[in-house]
């Protein structure tokens, strides 16, 4: 585990509300969000994407820590959020201090489950509960190989 501060930056895409309890049984959401995410080709429909910029999957609006509600929202990183189309969410993640998990290799769909289960058993205290992120970079471009970093906000010591 790494730590690191980053400044503030806002991130659009599509956004769902949903809880850890619904997500680890069968009214879990997030599947289908990533689904309709590629489906749809929405990435590339974003505007003011910045260049480069990584797929996001943000975190934020905590209701109570690891226990409550919380927004996921799939996107990436802009210049802009002017002229949103229909359908779309800005979502405005504030300078932060972090700790950065790394995933272990494979399909993402056991490697991020598995980040997260670190995660949870980690010292749940250190953690700000203001936004945390996934970063799907060029290392999770194949996702039967992927590597994803998870962004935790800490509070600061």
């Amino acid at each position: 585990m790494k730590y690191a501060e980053r400044d503030a930056f806002e991130v659009v895409g599509i956004e769902i509300r949903t809880t850890n309890a619904d997500e680890l049984s069968s009214r879990g959401k997030i599947p289908a969000l990533w689904q309709r995410f590629f489906a749809e080709g929405l990435l590339e429909a974003i505007p003011h994407r910045k260049p480069g910029a990584p797929i996001l999957a943000v975190y934020s609006n905590y209701e109570n820590g690891i226990h409550g509600a919380y927004s996921l929202l799939l996107g990436t990183e802009v210049t802009s959020v002017d002229g949103l189309p229909e359908g779309f969410v800005a979502r405005a993640v504030p300078k932060a201090k972090y700790a950065i998990f790394e995933s272990n290799q494979g399909p993402t769909a056991h490697v991020v489950p598995d980040v997260w289960k670190r995660i949870w058993t980690w010292n749940e205290g250190a953690r700000a509960f203001v936004a945390d992120f996934e970063v799907y970079d060029e290392r999770a471009r194949d996702p039967a190989n992927a590597i994803v970093d998870v962004f935790i906000s800490i509070v600061a010591p």
